[in-house]
């Protein structure tokens, strides 16, 4: 029998013999990363690593802080939605922080690009309606089809993982929203793994019944709102809201506490603009529901015509604006302060344009159904005689456009294709020198009278050309390139160094140098020819975009005195809308 002590012995020897394995840690460290543009730093980026490991957003010092990440070498990622993405490489060390910097390079996106369309943000629903989601989404290697979404609730979990159509949008819709607040989250993926992500909140409440507005009505001093009354027995008010986007920001501007009350004019607009509207019913729980959006544009000041005009001039001292009717052969005296049209003469046979001589004290007026220049005394406000001036058959039309130059002159030419440009005198109408043979010309002077620029219009071959007039002769100078040109006016700029025609501002002293374009025909610039305008918008003639849309679409417009009040007609209300830059 063996010794039961001696068995025990080797027992316990044996388990003092054994050792304990501690379990094995991963070393890891920590990645400080900041992101910068043009040496600022950026805020709101999206930062990730390959090998993947946490995505963390850049806090409001271009900065954050990727931690626990496993040693080892790593690509770091940045990514701005608006602005860009760029990289940098680090190397993880063991219970360290390492520092990276990221330098964003505008317009290169890795990441695929997303952007929540529908609903808008903070917006609310009733509870069993219906939500349409939507998001435009891309990305600058794989097809639109190609790439993984996944929309999900923050309360409600994973909404829908459809697919991208091949025109970049993602959409869904439901009804089954629980009540409450839902931050909604889109997460769109490539086939390099590289994930962007897009969020919104919405509310999904017991909402009222909406109201619904009706089209607005324009009066001379405001617009006026009209809705259908509410049917709420907890209604506690009504808020009117406006904006001057479609998409808001809406701000209220009247709150009505009766529920009877069902109309409020909005006194409180600016002229040229449009103004966007709804009405919101609010119940006493403050939730809310929100009518259909009416828009108008509110036209302001005007001056009623009453007829049709083909040309208008504005005096550069006097308070006047004066207009061509042609088809009842007139000279229309109107007055800017009073808005009115104060008194109109006859002055010939279909008036078509009209310039002011030097000294501004005469009006000279093109009458193509003759071949007669009236003669205005501005003071007066009277036709005092008709210049009679030669024409020549083909060559040679009845005055069409004229220009009133230096030491009692005037240029015109006629309006057939091919016509001369014949400097005349004003007193006499006496041809003083002629140059040959320009397509369907406008004409422009400077300031000082002494050059001529004739604007040509047509399909092909059509440029501008500079005159100088050389004692009493009309001596071509320069000309610009040719081209397609519909319009056959242009404008020069006040200090006399740009010329704007086929939609081209050129440098006046040379007509070779074109500094930019435009998308439509520019009818007046300001005097520094920093700001252009179009028969449509407003445009930096510097930076060649629009500033803001005219209220209405006119090639008759005049840029006031003051360099910022826009005189418009509109041919089909027959009246001289009044708009400004500023």
């Amino acid at each position: 029998m063996k010794n039961p002590i001696l068995l025990l012995c080797i027992v316990l020897l044996s388990l003092s013999c054994t050792k304990t394995e501690e379990p094995k840690v991963e070393p890891k460290g920590s990645v400080y990363v900041t992101v910068f543009y043009l040496s600022e730093r950026v805020p709101g980026s999206q930062i990730s690593t390959e090998p993947a490991t946490q995505i963390v957003t850049s806090d409001l010092t271009g900065s954050a802080i990727i931690s626990n990440v496993p040693v080892g070498g790593y690509k770091v990622n940045a990514l701005n939605q608006d602005i860009g993405s760029g990289s940098a490489s680090v190397t993880v060390s063991e219970n360290r922080v390492t520092n990276v910097t990221i330098n964003l390079i505008k317009g290169v996106f890795e990441n695929p690009q997303i952007k929540i369309e529908s609903p808008i943000d903070l917006s609310s629903h009733n509870v069993g309606d219906v939500v349409n989601f939507s998001a435009s989404v891309s990305d600058a290697k794989d097809a639109p089809n190609a790439l993984t979404i996944e929309w999900s609730s923050d309360r409600d979990g994973v909404l829908n993982t459809g697919l991208v159509n091949s025109e970049g949008i993602t959409f869904f819709s439901t009804n089954s929203l629980s009540e409450g607040k839902h931050i909604i989250t889109l997460k769109v993926r490539d086939s390099d793994n590289y994930e962007s992500v897009d969020q919104i909140t919405i509310n999904i409440e017991v909402l009222p019944d909406a109201v619904t507005l009706s089209p607005l009505e324009v009066t001379k001093t405001g617009l006026n709102l009209n809705w259908t009354v509410t049917t709420e027995n907890d209604f506690e008010s009504y808020q009117i809201l406006r904006s001057e986007e479609p998409t808001g920001p809406y701000g209220i501007i009247k709150v009505i506490s009766d529920p009877a009350v069902v109309n409020f004019k909005d006194e409180n607009v600016s002229y040229g603009v449009r103004y966007y509207y709804k009405i919101a019913v609010v119940l006493n729980s403050g939730n809310k529901s929100y009518s259909n959006l009416e828009s108008k544009l509110f036209l302001g000041e005007n001056i009623d015509l009453g007829v049709n005009i083909v040309r208008m001039i504005i005096d550069p001292e006097r308070p006047y604006i004066y207009a061509l009717d042609r088809i009842n052969n007139s000279m229309l005296f109107i007055n800017k302060n009073s808005k009115t049209v104060e008194k109109t003469i006859l002055v010939g046979a279909k008036p078509c344009d009209i310039d002011i001589n030097m000294d501004n004290s005469k009006a000279y007026i093109a009458n193509i159904g003759s071949s007669l220049i009236a003669v205005i005394d501005l003071e007066t406000q009277e036709k005092v005689k008709d210049l009679f001036v030669e024409t020549e058959p083909g060559w040679g039309d009845n005055p069409y456009r004229l220009v009133c130059v230096s030491n009692d002159r005037i240029v015109f030419t006629g309006e057939n294709q091919w016509n001369d440009i014949k400097l005349i005198s004003a007193s006499s109408g006496v041809a003083l020198s002629t140059a040959k043979t320009i397509y369907e010309a406008g004409l422009l002077t400077n300031s000082s009278g002494t050059v001529v620029f004739a604007t040509e219009s047509g399909s092909t071959g059509s440029g501008t050309h500079r005159f100088n007039i050389t004692g009493d002769v009309l001596d071509k100078v320069d000309q610009s390139s040719d081209g397609a040109a519909w319009f056959r006016d242009g404008c020069i700029s006040g200090n006399d160094t740009y010329i704007f025609h086929r939609r081209i501002k050129y440098l006046a002293n040379n007509l070779s140098s074109e500094l930019g374009s435009f998308s439509e025909n520019i009818i007046d610039c300001n005097y520094d020819g920093s700001i252009a305008i179009g028969e449509e918008n407003i445009w930096n003639a510097e930076t060649f975009l629009i500033i803001k849309p005219l209220p209405v679409s006119s090639s008759i417009l005049r840029l006031d005195n003051d360099g910022n009040t826009i005189y418009i007609y509109d041919n089909n209300t027959s009246k001289i809308f009044i708009t400004s830059i500023n």
